[in-house]
């Protein structure tokens, strides 16, 4: 059997930043850009906002981060995830549903794995299925691919 981590709540698929910090602790280092490219020149924050002074982004960011951390963790969409002494951002939104490290994540964190308005599930398939995930509002479900026409 196949595992995938899925969604079973409104708003969508997201980690806690413990959890991105546990993948990264464990190895998943392509969850992390450094800050000047994700904020400045043709980072994912500058494509969104190319106007804004990356520097003062950056500083608002790391402030949200250290409040979050001091008050023992309430998950929140508007905290990203600093590691390597503030060089690198984590982002955890494109990997792989079925990434071995995801599944042993989920296993071992529970519930504290969850990021803002998430609830994550591990859900097991067949190996030989073709497989994608469907969502409406964010409320996720696995589905065999199969072809369609408009």
């Amino acid at each position: 059997m196949k595992k995938i981590v899925i969604n079973k709540e409104y708003g969508g698929f997201s980690l806690s930043p413990e959890a991105e910090l546990w993948l990264w602790n464990h190895g998943m280092k392509e969850i992390g850009t450094p800050v000047k490219e994700y904020y400045g020149g043709s980072g994912k924050f500058a494509e969104m906002h190319p106007n804004h002074d990356w520097t003062k982004d950056y500083k608002e960011a790391v402030k949200r981060a250290k409040e979050y951390k001091k008050k023992g963790g309430r998950n929140s969409l508007m905290v990203e995830t600093f590691v390597d002494n503030n060089q690198y951002i984590l982002s955890s939104r494109e990997i792989s549903r079925d990434h071995p490290l995801l599944i042993e994540c989920i296993k071992e964190l529970g519930v504290k794995a969850n990021g803002a308005h998430a609830t994550l599930k591990i859900v097991e398939i067949p190996c030989d299925v073709d497989w994608e995930i469907a969502e409406y509002d964010g409320l996720e479900h696995i589905q065999e691919k199969h072809r369609t026409w408009g």
